[in-house]
């Protein structure tokens, strides 16, 4: 962990730039709710103050051991104190699913297993609605459920299943008991509507529009007890607001309210044709992907990872191709001129160079274009079959007229980033002057998060951990601790260079449950995460693998307790979280050392689970001697790696491990052959943009033709990789490989 203090002046940076979102949010509602009435930041996120239990202990406990005794293994829990009922369960798995069951299975499988643990919880069956089951990847199936009162439904409530290569790893729980309330409202939908209205109603200055008020019965924690009242939950927007609030269905009195828009704590910018991070960084030219182009008399057709497109017809000579900055995933909305646009002519059968150029977009048009593609790029390449993801268009808002601030609008699902420009604190009066956002890849990358938490499994629950998943974004991509460096450029006109956060700043290096502020809060879970990161790449993981490991999660974590246990389901490798995960210690690890004082991290047991061994399972490994081979560019030819296995074994279940560097993946073709007979795809040009490969085909990664195609086969004998470039300028270079057979 690292403890390197930021200087003093960097500190007081932060709390000014947090003193700017916090303006900001109101600023965003109109002048007059700066003073009038604040709204919080996001709704009350349920603690649970816990201590975890196994072994002995576990047996021993009268009102768990029935689980235990029913699903026999290794387990540990989470234990609500106040409560004695467990907050999370986490072992060696249930086997309920084949390896690759149909969502429909795994809705039967969740609602059967539902049924069968509800008494723990003292909840019936038939009071726990299924939310969703949704693949993730890497095996990893999701199940939520929520938890219904008299036909209503319960705030914040779940009972949440995680499935990993068909076994039931995880279970968390916030589900209650003893609900002692009615479920008829004395103040109506419309009346609690209108409460709203007139509390904000500096924000309501149009015509209100929003989805008809929702009813839930709302917990409401007193000391170690659980109270519960009617609530009705009131969102509305007009172009200047985004509100929610929860309203007493009994009084009339706003429990809760919040603005509804996750606000950036944001970083660097980037300037020129494309900087390569932030303003004053060398300027690149790069090649736009996702684009779409017209082409005349032929149509429209999408630019290709590369940036190539191809639009074919049977009309010949002179063409003009015309393009905005807008594609499949990511549009840009410039709110200070016209959209940028560029165009080009040439005939056909040669190559056409369409350029956006300074005469035809803005900077911050083009930087935006560039961000927010390589987040969805790397968010698609973790979620495949996530339909926000790879089908839904963004809008990205640029050049909005305000000063040092962006943010995420969950109501409009765009993102939008300000102007360069100097604003002023209503709290300290201190002048700011900040970048335009619009040019800042941290702050973009960070946007989008914003956008995965709401859209994936799990939703937008804790506004900390939506944070944290922004800055986590954001470093993975720039591998640096300092998010969003050049993002205030003056204090009181004294010039300046600073980031917004650091994630490597000793003062928020500790967990500490007293810390409220949500940008402080994801500061916490972020520097634990920067931690893993490094730990982990340090320890040779990359590409793909280093991908999925620290964004699965997102899918699975609702709060940023949540987050450990996430963290073990992706890097989990058959099912069994008693028997630990690869780099289940180094996970720990960090947590553990983020965990100060008298203060843990919740729900993280004291001591890891028992270290990863290479041989778990009863396989064996073979690795080719072969290391650092360069792959030939551009040539089908390709290069072939050797490998011998001595000894005679039948193959029961095969994964091959590749660890390839290689800045295009979606270039390389991989085929494995056998010593017996058979050839098997790994790999068809199917890596898209990313860099590496780096993970166990039949395990982490997919293959392209299934390798129970060796299952009955001897192993013993001369094993074949076959690796070929297929197309140019990328290169790359073959580093290790190696059998794993059981």
């Amino acid at each position: 962990m690292k403890t390197r203090k930021a200087p003093t002046s960097k500190r007081l940076l932060v709390a000014l730039a947090l003193l700017v979102a916090t303006a900001a949010n109101g600023h965003a509602l109109t002048g007059a709710t700066r003073s009038a009435q604040p709204l919080a930041q996001q709704y009350a996120v349920p603690t649970v103050d816990s201590v975890v239990v196994s072994g002995a202990a576990l047996r021993a406990n009268a009102n768990l051991a029935p689980f235990t005794r029913h699903f026999p293994g290794t387990w540990e829990m989470a234990v609500d104190t106040r409560t004695s009922l467990p907050a999370v369960i986490r072992g060696n798995g249930i086997e309920l699913l084949s390896k690759s069951p149909t969502q429909r299975e795994v809705e039967l499988a969740a609602r059967a297993f539902a049924a069968q643990v509800a008494p723990l919880w003292g909840v019936r069956a038939e009071d726990l609605a299924l939310d969703y089951a949704e693949y993730a990847k890497s095996g990893i199936w999701v199940a939520r459920f929520h938890q219904l009162h008299q036909s209503l439904p319960v705030w914040k409530s779940r009972l949440q299943l995680t499935f990993k290569a068909g076994r039931l790893v995880l279970v968390r729980a916030d589900l209650h008991p003893r609900i002692s309330v009615g479920a008829t409202p004395r103040v109506s939908a419309t009346a609690a509507a209108s409460r709203v209205a007139q509390r904000y109603s500096a924000a309501f200055n149009g015509a209100r529009q929003g989805s008809s008020p929702t009813l839930y019965v709302y917990p409401q924690q007193r000391g170690v007890r659980t109270a519960y009242a009617l609530a009705w939950n009131v969102e509305s927007a007009t172009a200047n607001a985004e509100i929610g609030a929860l309203v007493d269905a009994a009084t009339g009195d706003i429990l809760e309210a919040v603005d509804l828009r996750a606000y950036a704590d944001v970083t660097g910018t980037v300037s020129g044709s494309v900087d390569r991070r932030t303003v004053g960084d060398p300027q690149d030219t790069i090649l736009l992907d996702g684009i779409t182009v017209s082409v005349s008399s032929l149509g429209s057709a999408s630019a290709s990872d590369k940036g190539a497109f191809t639009r074919s017809g049977s009309s010949g000579g002179s063409h003009t191709v015309t393009a905005s900055l807008s594609g499949s995933r990511i549009k840009i909305d410039n709110q200070q001129g016209a959209d940028g646009s560029a165009s080009a002519s040439g005939t056909a059968g040669s190559s056409i160079g369409l350029q956006f150029t300074n005469s035809g977009s803005d900077v911050a048009e083009r930087d935006a274009y560039r961000a927010l593609t390589a987040t969805n790029r790397l968010l698609q390449s973790v979620f495949p079959s996530n339909s926000w993801i790879s089908s839904s268009t963004v809008t990205a808002a640029v050049n909005i007229a305000d000063a040092c601030n962006a943010y995420w609008s969950p109501w409009a699902g765009t993102v939008n980033f300000f102007q360069y420009g100097t604003y002023t604190s209503q709290t300290s009066g201190r002048k700011l002057t900040c970048n335009n956002t619009g040019r800042i890849f941290d702050v973009m990358s960070h946007e989008l998060g914003h956008g995965a938490d709401q859209n994936l499994p799990g939703g937008a629950w804790d506004g900390g951990l939506g944070e944290g998943i922004g800055d986590m974004l954001a470093m993975l991509q720039t591998r640096s601790p300092e998010v969003g460096p050049g993002f205030i450029v003056a204090i009181d006109g004294v010039p300046t260079n600073e980031a917004v956060r650091y994630l490597d700043d000793a003062e928020l290096n500790c967990y500490d449950s007293s810390v409220s502020e949500v940008h402080d809060q994801g500061e916490m879970l972020g520097q634990v995460l920067y931690d893993i990161m490094t730990d982990l790449t340090s320890q040779g993981v990359k590409g793909q693998v280093l991908r999925d490991i620290m964004v699965l999660p997102i899918a699975d974590a609702q709060t940023r307790t949540d987050w450990y246990d996430g963290l073990l389901v992706a890097d989990d490798d058959d099912g069994n979280l008693a028997n630990g995960t690869p780099h289940g210690c180094t996970i720990w690890g960090q947590f553990n050392a983020h965990s100060c004082g008298s203060q843990r991290w919740p729900g993280v047991p004291t001591s890891a689970v028992a270290c990863y061994s290479s041989d778990a399972g009863g396989r064996s490994t073979y690795e080719s001697a072969d290391t650092g081979v360069a792959i030939p560019d551009g040539d089908p030819a390709g290069v072939v790696s050797t490998l011998e296995v001595g000894d005679s074994l039948s193959i029961s279940d095969l994964d091959v491990y590749v660890e390839i560097d290689h800045s295009f993946a979606g270039d390389l073709t991989l085929l494995l052959s056998g010593p017996a007979s058979g050839t098997v795809r790994l790999q068809e040009r199917s890596g898209s943009s990313t860099d590496d490969i780096g993970g166990a085909y039949g395990r982490e990664l997919t293959p392209v033709d299934s390798l129970d195609a060796f299952k009955g086969q001897n192993a013993q004998g001369t094993w074949q990789l076959f690796v070929a470039d297929d197309s140019a300028q990328d290169v790359g270079t073959l580093q290790r490989w190696r059998l794993e057979i059981r």
